[in-house]
């Protein structure tokens, strides 16, 4: 049995993760376990844990570790939070890798985290391009501590070569969430 773990801490991410996590969660040889942090725990931004909720997953572990400061995310304190909760929750929860989407500011603590654990980390969605914004970054530190590269685009891909990572590692996967289109 492999101990698997999904992080999601906005409607955006679980949005696209979802149709993956129903799918692990009902395959025998895994354990899944669903650990929620971020906007979706927070009544400001409409309390989304509800929607994770009604998908009945069997273990849904919850990181609060929003700090909200006049009606904006206190980024620093929030991963400050963050790092403590989820150090516990990891410890607890025995996982063996974590899947862990994009670029939000809360996969910083969670990669580090999981890397100095020596649980393997499968990122999606990397070698992507945003404009304007601290994103890049943040994605691109999120590669780096990953295990397995499952991209959109053979860009991508050639973005995540680019940084060093071994090509065998990275996978074209294309966009999970366009699943969810009707």
């Amino acid at each position: 049995m492999h101990n698997i773990g999904i992080f999601t801490s906005s409607r955006a991410d679980f949005g696209i993760l979802r149709n993956i996590a129903v799918e692990l969660e009902n395959t025998k040889n895994y354990k899944l376990k669903i650990f929620v942090a971020g906007s979706h725990l927070s009544k400001y931004f409409g309390s989304t844990i509800n929607e994770i909720k009604k998908e009945k997953f069997s273990k849904i572990i919850l990181c609060n570790n929003l700090i909200l400061s006049n009606n904006q995310v206190d980024v620093p304190k929030s991963i400050n939070k963050l790092n403590k909760i989820f150090a516990k929750e990891i410890a607890k929860s025995k996982i063996d890798s974590l899947i862990l989407l994009g670029d939000r500011y809360e996969l910083l603590p969670v990669s580090t985290l999981s890397f100095s654990k020596r649980i393997k980390i499968i990122h999606l969605h990397g070698g992507e391009t945003t404009l304007g914004a601290i994103d890049n970054q943040i994605r691109h530190c999120v590669s780096m501590l990953s295990d397995y590269h499952f991209v959109a685009t053979k860009k991508s891909k050639k973005k995540l070569q680019n940084l060093g990572i071994e090509k065998k590692k990275i996978f074209i996967l294309g966009a999970p969430g366009l699943e969810a289109i009707d």
